[in-house]
């Protein structure tokens, strides 16, 4: 399994995601990836999810070995936001 700073690298080399609560996670493992946008066929049922948190327009969103599920949203400034959400594990 892949570490989260594995598939998100720009955690590590943009000082600017230092501040974000998924640099804090950075070295948990990623045990799934969902899609929260997009219309499944029925053969990928299992890799799209919605959101489970409040924010708004998560494009894709990791499960990690924790218990916290780290999202991934652009907002209106060109810039990738990494909301947190804890799964409760």
């Amino acid at each position: 399994m892949p570490a989260l700073r594995d598939v998100l690298p720009h955690l590590d080399e943009d000082e600017s995601y230092r501040n974000s609560g998924a640099y804090t996670h950075r070295d948990a493992r990623v045990l799934k990836i969902k899609l929260a946008t997009g219309a499944p066929c029925s053969s990928h049922d299992e890799l799209f999810a919605p959101w489970p948190g409040d924010d708004m327009d998560v494009e894709k969103w990791y499960i990690l070995d924790n218990g916290v599920a780290v999202g991934v949203k652009l907002n209106s400034d060109g810039v990738y936001e990494f909301p947190l959400f804890d799964l409760g594990r």
